[in-house]
């Protein structure tokens, strides 16, 4: 109930600017179904209204959020007795005031300040990409941008929030999701020799209840419960072009600490904070193949890395040793439709084409993804819904196919299928066919 009111609130506050220059919805009409570990098939309606209205000359005030209903049906054991739920969810996106002045004095192209909910991303997309509370700074130069923010995430619902992180956030079975105060802090250059280049410092602090936590020096192990999770990231990311090649590349260290069980010549063991070391590297290409007679054709590579642990024993946090190296991200990651594993101790590969034909007046816009999946140490890896027993390195190869269709201006049929082929066992799949409508 608690909820219902918070989501009633919010979308109050989304109706009110009746007058606002853009008032926008999208209506989505969904089946969805899958086979893995708990197969499923879910009918869903989604509302998504957004606004924006202006305030004066240099300030807007904007927000999106959205309204979801759905009957989904499981077989997680027994098919011929379905669990079915139908759930009711609400988000709020954005609700932010930004106010811009262009060439506020010489030397300066803009000042821009933002207050409120909006997106907190890094440049690669891998570390973080999260709504969250708080405010933001940004000033351009002509060829220098320096981004200054500071948010916090524990008022988004924790049906909606990806962020994901430590054994207190899997155990969160609350209204609200992980509460984390984050502070980001981005110098970008443009254009360097025809280059983009940006480096960016990222720091997130655990605000979950010392309750949920284990006491540094205990010598119970519980499995179930961990400690405080305080990571820092250092973020080099540069993107430009070759010839008609377009790539990105990054690298990540991230450092922090976290509560590990370590063992002792006159104990069992106990628990201790011990330092993080850890990275995450990752480079995409994407060049067009003008030659070939479909329209629109790409071709496109990615590679990520993000190191493991090789003393873990536990997916989450689960440390053993005096330094941990298992990259730890602050919001998960959609890879694959059907895979998606928690972006640490995992190498992924994926090659990718893409094209825009047009068949019987129609235009579509279609994407084949073809994805690898290991792990570079031997280590645990954390995935849901999905059977996975890896006894390699090798974890299982996945193929998606996306396509979608503007019928109308305003709109357009999208389908997905994924088929995942896991490291020794049996092909598991999912689907999705979807009718947004644009309002």
């Amino acid at each position: 109930m608690k909820r219902l009111v918070i989501a009633l609130a919010a979308l109050l506050a989304l109706s009110l600017p009746l007058a606002a220059q853009r008032l926008d919805a999208a209506v989505d009409l969904g089946l969805s179904g899958s086979s893995t570990d708990t197969s499923d098939f879910t009918v869903y309606g989604k509302l998504s209204p957004s606004f924006s209205l202006p305030i004066g000359t240099s300030a807007e005030f904007a927000g999106s959020g959205f309204v979801m209903g759905a009957y989904s049906t499981a077989y997680a054991n027994d098919p011929s007795s379905p669990d079915g739920t139908a759930p009711l969810t609400y988000g709020l996106d954005e609700l932010r005031l930004e106010t811009a002045s262009k060439a506020p004095q010489a030397g300066i192209d803009a000042l821009v300040f933002d207050l409120g909910r909006f997106r907190f991303q890094d440049p690669s997309g891998y570390i973080l990409s999260s709504p969250a509370d708080g405010l933001a700074f940004a000033i351009k130069y002509p060829n220098l941008d320096l981004d200054l923010r500071s948010g916090y995430t524990g008022l988004l619902f924790e049906d909606d929030s990806t962020i994901f992180m430590s054994l207190a956030d899997e155990a969160n079975d609350g209204i609200l999701g992980s509460p984390r105060l984050l502070a980001q802090a981005q110098i970008g250059v443009p254009d360097l020799l025809g280059e983009s280049f940006t480096l960016t410092v990222l720091s997130q602090s655990d605000l979950n209840p010392s309750s949920s936590f284990i006491a540094e020096g205990s010598t119970v192990r519980d499995p179930s419960k961990g400690g405080s999770l305080n990571t820092q990231y250092f973020e080099l990311e540069s993107s430009g072009s070759i010839s008609t090649v377009i790539y990105q590349a990054f690298f990540v260290y991230g450092t922090g600490t976290t509560l590990s069980w370590i063992a002792t010549s006159n104990t069992n063991g106990s628990y201790q904070y011990e330092p993080i070391s850890s990275f995450l590297a990752g480079a995409n290409a994407s060049l067009p193949l003008p030659a070939l007679p479909i329209a629109g054709s790409t071709l496109g590579f990615e590679l990520l890395y993000a190191s493991g642990d090789p003393d873990a024993s536990l997916p989450l946090e689960g440390n053993t040793s005096s330094l941990s190296t298992a990259f730890t991200p602050v919001s998960t990651t959609t890879l694959g439709e059907v895979f998606s594993p928690y972006l640490s101790n995992l190498i992924v590969g994926k090659a990718d084409f893409g094209a825009k034909p047009s068949l019987f007046g129609l235009n579509f816009d279609g994407e084949f993804d073809l994805f690898t999946f290991f792990r570079p140490t031997l280590a645990p890896i954390y995935a849901t819904g999905v059977k996975l027993v890896p006894v390699s390195s090798y974890l299982g190869t996945e193929a998606d196919l996306r396509l979608s269709c503007g019928i109308m201006s305003d709109i357009e049929l999208s389908c997905t299928i994924g088929v995942f082929i896991p490291q020794g066992e049996s092909i598991q799949g999912s689907g999705s066919l979807v009718a947004s409508v644009k309002i």
